[in-house]
């Protein structure tokens, strides 16, 4: 495969939103003067290993268990995450078939590379968290706040209650791992992870502050692997304000419960597919 090009600071919704960056003080974002999108849309990929305190010291030995797809359009106005399924059945770049969160044992740049192969699109840039530096992430700036629908237990301090509710780090890690208390499983689940970074992005936007965007950055620095350079995560992060909420969309790539050689897997729909070819284009989907 040929390098790709990596594009210049452009916007980075996924800084934000991705790790709760979630207080903020007075201001508006339009007076963060900073250079408009290099006309083309951007594309992320956002891995939560789970890997890591306590199971382990590296997140890169870890399975991919959060596995989200970020396009942000080339005028930096729209964004779409796209939920993979941790269990789906692709060609695992240099491994040959197998569950795509395989993929991280053996680099994130193997993840990327599966990615680029199976959906036939560009990666401009990886970010891969564990479950504990998710966690604390969170924690040092104040919790995320979601409307809650149903009470989940699985991975973390229990969220018993329903409704909107600020969520601490532990019960954010809850929130994004449970699959037991959902009807949806795994494809709840899923798109449960994209439900917390749109929230945190939210609330950065709601009341933007320069100094908590550039502590952002230094946070990622410190609980995330990334082919990002510290420049280009405090410029995209300041670029993440720009982006009204409400133009963000979720959605799943769907796919079908099977069985290969005894183990549980997804088979994506050729929906599937094609979301992603669609939110590749323009970061926009229907």
């Amino acid at each position: 495969m040929t390098a790709r090009r990596r594009r210049g600071p452009a916007t980075l919704v996924a800084l934000v939103l991705a790790w709760g960056l979630s207080t903020g003080g007075a201001g508006a974002a339009d007076r963060y003067l900073l250079p408009e999108g290099d006309g083309e849309v951007l594309t992320l990929l956002l891995l939560g290993s789970d890997e890591g305190p306590p199971r382990g010291p590296d997140p890169l030995q870890g399975r991919a268990d959060a596995f989200q797809i970020l396009f942000v359009s080339a005028d930096r106005q729209h964004a779409t995450f796209v939920s993979v399924p941790r269990d789906a059945w692709v060609n695992v770049a240099g491994r040959g078939n197998g569950r795509i969160n395989g993929c991280l044992v053996g680099g994130a740049q193997r993840c990327v590379d599966t990615v680029e192969q199976e959906f036939g699109i560009e990666v401009d840039g990886y970010l891969v968290t564990s479950m504990q530096a998710f966690k604390h992430a969170v924690q040092a700036f104040g919790g995320v706040t979601v409307d809650v629908g149903t009470p989940v237990s699985d991975g973390g301090t229990a969220i018993t209650s329903t409704g909107v509710q600020q969520l601490t780090g532990s019960q954010a890690l809850t929130y994004g791992r449970d699959r037991k208390n959902r009807s949806g499983g795994d494809f709840a689940r899923s798109q449960a992870q994209a439900e917390l970074l749109a929230a945190a992005h939210a609330q950065v936007v709601e009341r933007p502050n320069p100094d908590q965007v550039l502590r952002a950055a230094s946070v990622l620095r410190q609980h995330t692997l990334t082919d990002l350079s510290g420049p280009q995560l405090a410029q995209l992060a300041f670029e993440a304000l720009r982006l009204p909420p409400d133009n963000v969309q979720r959605v799943l790539a769907e796919g079908d419960h099977a069985s290969i050689g005894g183990a549980a897997v997804v088979r994506l729909r050729s929906s599937a597919y094609a979301v992603i070819q669609e939110a590749a284009d323009d970061a926009r989907v229907g």
